[in-house]
């Protein structure tokens, strides 16, 4: 969700991407490793979900992201049949390493600054139970502090400084 902070022209469309990592971002057991903004981590290139929005900053609305029906339908497919992705952290993160949630460098026209807490959902995944009363239910993937990270950059194509870029 927005924390109030911003940037520019915040009555324009602002378009997000959701990716794989395609690299876990240390290990279970590395808790003393700091992330900057100038790490990277590489991600797979064919997004899982996307969205187009207006974010309202100061009213500090949660976005959704519509994650893709092919990557639902497989990590459904693992929850049900409780497979071994589904029976600890570590195969887990192998399945899944992360995600990256990129915006747009060349559409949008604002900066926003996000937070979660510690306890916040990165991913809900709703599901309804089928049988004589239908029940609807949802398994969150949680957010951990411990493995984030915000890569800065800025995108010179297209503007002034472009031909002096090295």
């Amino acid at each position: 969700m927005p924390n109030g902070n911003y940037y520019g022209d915040t009555t324009q469309p602002y378009h997000l991407k959701v990716y794989r990592l395609s690299e876990n971002l240390g290990t279970d057991t590395a808790v003393n490793i700091t992330y900057y903004n100038t790490s990277s981590t590489p991600h797979e290139t064919v997004a899982i979900g996307s969205v187009t929005t207006l974010v309202h900053p100061q009213k500090r609305d949660t976005v959704f992201i519509r994650l893709a029906d092919a990557f639902a339908r497989d990590l459904y497919g693992h929850m049900r049949g409780n497979t071994e992705v589904m029976r600890s952290q570590a195969t887990f993160r192998s399945y899944c390493k992360g995600i990256c949630i990129e915006p747009d460098s060349l559409g949008n026209k604002a900066v926003y600054q996000f937070a979660a807490t510690g306890s916040a959902a990165i991913i809900r995944y709703y599901y309804t139970e089928k049988g004589l009363y239908n029940v609807n239910r949802y398994y969150d993937i949680s957010y951990l502090p411990s493995k984030q990270y915000n890569n800065l950059r800025f995108n010179y194509n297209s503007s002034p400084s472009a031909f002096f870029r090295l």
